[in-house]
C-alpha cells in the first residue's frame, strides 16, 4: 500500500469514528415541560439523551425527559432529592408531580423527576394499548382461560413486533440501563451526589443504581421494596394471603367491624366461590373509549380487585362492607370499583413493564413452586394479575439479566426503608429484610397502610423529611405514636348503601354531563320560582291547592341543597356507594316531598294553575330520578 494510500485509509476510518462517539456522549437540553404544571409551582424541565444499549455504542440513542420542581428555600442544599420512577415498571414520574408540590422534601432541597427510559414521555414510549384493549376485554367475557391468555398474547405479539420495526432493542429496557441514565444525568446536571426515593419497582432501581453507582448517592428512602432477591412470582399468593389475614384480623378485632362483621373471612371466600359459578354482570364506562362496556366478574376477577384495593388506606377500609354487601346480595357496590379499578389497566407502558419484568423477575422464578405455594391457598391460587404474563415473557425478547442482578443489594448508603401492613404485593417481611444487607438503615412499618406508604401517610412523609436532613442519625418518630387506626366503614353505622349519589358524583360532578346538569337545574329553577310566587302571594293564598305546591317547592330545594352539601365535602369514595349514615333525614326529607307531591296533585284537581303544574311536574321527575338510580 503506497503512503498516500494509508493516510486516506486513516482519515477515512478516523472520520467514521468521530460521529459514533460524539452521537454515543449523553447531552440534555432545556425545554418545555410535557405535563401540566401545578398553579404556584417553580418547575425547569429538560431532555437528555443517552445510549438506548450501551453495550452497542454504534446503537441509537434515546431520549427521556426530567422536570425540577424547586425548593421553596432560595438557597437550597446542593444535593436534591431525585423521584426516579413511579413504579410498575411503565409508571410515569413526571405525571406524580403534581402530587409532591407541597412536599417537606421541598424545604431544603430541589426535588427532580426523572422520566424512566421506555416510559409516557420518553422517547421512544413503549406503550402496548393493544394489550390493554385486550385485558379489558378479557373482563367482559366469561371465556376459558387459555382463549383469555391467547387473547393477551396475541395482543402482545402485535406490540412486540410493532416496537421491533420501528427499530427498539428491548433487552435495553431495564433497571441496569435505567441506573447507568440516572448516573449520566447526575453528571450533566453537575451533581456530586444527590438522594434517591423509589417505592415499590422504583426501590428496585433505587438498590440497582446503589450496586452500580454508589459514590453518587448521599442517601435513600426506599418504600415498599419490590426485593430484588426474592422471587416474587413465587411469593404471589402468599404475600396477598398474608395482607388478607391482617385484613380479616384487624376487623375482627376493631368493635365495629368485628361486631357487624363477624364472619368476614369466611364470607369472603364463598362470595369468590359465588362469582365463579354464576359471574356478575357490571356495566362500566370504557376508560380509553367511554362506551358502555358490560363486564362479566367472577370470583377471580374479584380477588384481583381486592388485590388493588389493599393498595389504598382509603380503600381498606370499605373492603369489609364490600364483601359483606357482596354476600347478602347486593351487587350494586362492584360498580364503583370496577370503575375505579379498571383505569389501572391504561396507567402504564406496558411494553416497558415486559421489557424490565421478563428480563429481571421472571427467569429467576420456579413455575412449579408457584404453584406448590398458591396451592395452599386454594380459593386463592388462580391468583394472577397478569394470567398471560409467563407465556408473553417467554416471546417478548427482553434477554436475561444477570446473576447478580438478582441478588441482595449489600450497602453502607444511608437507607430509610418503610413498609405497610396490608402490603398485598410486596411483603413487608422481604422489605424489612432489605436491611440485614443495608449497614446504615432504619426500617418502620407503618400499621394501618397498605402499598407505597408515602402516597398516603403524613407520617412516612415527615420520617422521609427528617431522614434525609440528617441520614447518618435516627429520623423523629414522634408522628408514629399518633397514627389513627383505620376505621373501618360498616353499613347502617356509617354508610347507607344507594347507587344515586355515586351516579350524581359521576354523570355531573365529574362527567360535567351538560344535558343531564341543565335538567337538573331546570328542576330546581322551577321549585325556585315557586317559592318567590309562594313569597309575593304568601298575603292572598288561602286554599290548600295553592299552599301546596310551595311545599314542595321548598322540601325539594331543601333535599337537594343538602344533598349537593354533602356530595361536595364528604369522602368521595364513599359516594361510591352510598350516603353517610349522618345523611338519614335527607332521606326522611325525600319521603315528606313525595307525599307533599301526592297531596299536591290531589288538591289541584280543579283549580291547578301552569305554574303549579309545572312545579309539581318537576317535583316528580325528580322523585323518579331518585327512585330510578337509588
Amino acid at each position: 500500500m503506497k503512503p498516500l494510500d494509508l493516510i486516506f485509509l486513516l482519515i477515512a476510518i478516523f472520520v467514521s469514528i468521530i460521529p459514533v462517539h460524539a452521537q454515543s456522549i449523553p447531552t440534555f437540553d432545556s425545554v418545555d415541560c410535557p405535563m401540566p404544571i401545578p398553579d404556584g409551582a417553580t418547575v425547569v424541565c429538560g431532555v437528555y439523551q443517552v445510549p438506548e444499549n450501551r453495550s452497542k455504542p454504534t446503537g441509537r440513542m434515546i431520549r427521556m425527559p426530567f422536570a425540577i420542581l424547586k425548593s421553596q428555600n432560595p438557597n437550597p442544599q446542593p444535593d436534591p432529592v431525585v423521584f426516579v420512577s413511579s413504579g410498575g415498571p411503565g409508571g410515569s414520574s413526571l405525571d406524580a408531580l403534581a402530587a409532591y408540590v407541597n412536599s417537606g422534601y421541598l424545604q431544603e432541597r430541589d426535588f427532580i423527576f426523572v422520566e424512566q427510559r421506555g416510559n409516557k414521555y420518553a422517547e421512544p414510549a413503549l406503550e402496548c394499548p393493544e394489550v390493554q384493549m385486550a385485558m379489558f376485554a378479557n373482563f367482559s367475557t366469561v371465556d376459558s382461560r387459555e382463549i383469555e391468555i391467547a387473547r393477551e398474547v396475541d395482543a402482545a405479539r402485535m406490540c412486540r413486533d410493532r416496537l421491533l420495526v420501528q427499530g427498539i432493542d428491548l433487552s435495553a429496557y431495564n433497571s441496569a440501563e435505567s441506573a447507568a441514565d440516572l448516573e449520566d444525568l447526575r453528571q450533566l446536571l453537575g451533581y456530586e451526589q444527590w438522594n434517591l426515593v423509589g417505592a415499590s419497582y422504583s426501590a428496585r432501581l433505587v438498590l440497582t443504581t446503589m450496586r452500580l453507582y454508589p459514590e453518587g448517592i448521599r442517601s435513600v428512602v426506599l418504600d415498599s421494596v419490590y426485593v430484588p432477591e426474592v422471587n416474587a412470582y413465587e411469593q404471589r399468593v402468599p404475600t396477598l394471603a398474608q395482607a388478607l389475614e391482617t385484613l380479616f384480623a384487624n376487623c375482627s378485632a376493631d368493635v365495629g367491624c368485628g361486631t357487624a362483621y363477624p364472619n368476614l373471612e369466611s364470607h369472603f371466600y364463598t362470595v369468590i366461590e359465588r362469582m365463579n359459578n354464576e359471574p356478575i354482570a357490571v356495566d362500566v364506562s370504557h376508560p380509553i373509549t367511554d362506551e358502555v362496556v358490560t363486564l362479566q366478574l367472577t370470583g377471580d376477577d374479584m380477588v384481583l380487585g381486592i388485590f388493588n384495593a389493599l393498595y389504598q388506606r382509603n380503600t381498606i377500609r370499605f373492603l369489609p362492607f364490600i364483601i359483606e354487601e357482596l354476600y347478602r346480595g347486593n351487587t350494586d357496590v362492584i360498580e364503583p370499583v370496577a370503575q375505579e379499578g379498571f383505569k389501572n389497566i391504561f396507567s402504564r407502558a406496558q411494553g416497558m413493564y415486559y421489557s424490565a419484568e421478563c428480563r429481571e423477575e421472571f427467569p429467576f422464578n420456579d413455575s412449579e413452586k408457584q404453584k406448590e405455594f398458591a396451592s395452599q391457598y386454594p380459593a386463592l391460587a388462580n391468583f394472577m394479575p397478569s394470567i398471560s404474563e409467563p407465556v408473553i415473557c417467554e416471546m417478548w425478547g427482553a434477554g436475561v439479566a444477570n446473576v447478580s442482578d438478582n441478588q441482595a443489594v449489600v450497602s453502607d448508603i444511608p437507607s430509610l426503608v418503610l413498609a405497610g401492613d396490608y402490603d398485598p404485593v410486596t411483603s413487608p417481611e422481604f422489605t424489612q429484610a432489605t436491611t440485614d444487607n443495608l449497614s446504615n438503615s432504619y426500617f418502620y412499618q407503618l400499621p394501618h397502610f397498605g402499598h407505597a406508604v408515602q402516597d398516603q401517610s403524613n407520617c412516612a412523609n415527615q420520617l422521609a423529611v427528617s431522614f434525609i436532613q440528617s441520614p447518618t442519625r435516627e429520623p423523629d418518630t414522634a408522628c408514629l405514636q399518633n397514627l389513627s387506626r383505620l376505621d373501618f366503614v360498616t353499613v347502617d353505622s356509617d354508610i347507607l348503601p344507594t347507587r344515586f349519589a355515586y351516579w350524581v358524583n359521576r354523570e355531573i360532578l365529574q362527567a360535567e354531563n351538560p344535558l343531564l346538569a341543565a335538567s337538573i337545574a331546570l328542576f330546581i329553577l322551577s321549585f325556585v320560582i315557586q317559592l318567590l310566587v309562594f313569597i309575593v302571594n304568601l298575603k292572598s293564598m288561602r286554599s290548600l291547592a295553592e299552599i301546596l305546591p310551595s311545599c314542595t317547592a321548598i322540601l325539594n330545594v331543601a333535599t337537594i341543597f343538602w344533598f349537593y352539601r354533602i356530595v361536595t365535602t364528604i369522602d368521595v369514595t364513599l359516594l361510591g356507594f352510598g350516603l353517610p349514615a349522618s345523611a338519614a333525614p335527607l332521606v326522611g326529607l325525600w319521603i315528606a316531598a313525595g307525599l307533599c307531591i301526592l297531596v299536591s296533585i290531589a288538591a289541584q284537581v280543579k283549580t291547578r294553575t301552569a305554574l303549579s303544574v309545572i312545579s309539581t311536574a318537576a317535583s316528580v321527575a325528580l322523585q323518579v330520578l331518585v327512585w330510578v338510580v337509588r
